[in-house]
């Protein structure tokens, strides 16, 4: 996975409008570890011992690699669905 990587950033920009991940941000978000399962956004697995940020949406749990959660968060912001405090 590389975080500059045209594709990924597809993939991740569209996963909002196909309803696999949120149009808006979490409240509460927290770091964890992975256990081989595959990030929401780029569907990659995340090998056990890597850092992974999860939150709760109505549907289910989330599980994003770092730099996943960041390109979903960045798109947010450029769509005006969020503003960092």
């Amino acid at each position: 996975m590389s975080i500059v990587d045209g594709h990924l950033v597809d993939r991740v920009r569209q996963k909002p409008d196909a309803g696999i991940l949120p149009r808006e941000h979490p409240k509460n978000v927290w770091r964890s570890y992975g256990i081989g399962d595959a990030c929401n956004a780029c569907s990659d697995p995340m090998p056990g011992g890597q850092d992974v940020l999860e939150f709760d949406t109505a549907a289910r749990t989330c599980r994003l690699h770092t730099g996943c959660y960041g390109l979903w968060e960045g798109e947010l912001i450029r769509r005006g669905l969020f503003k960092p405090q």
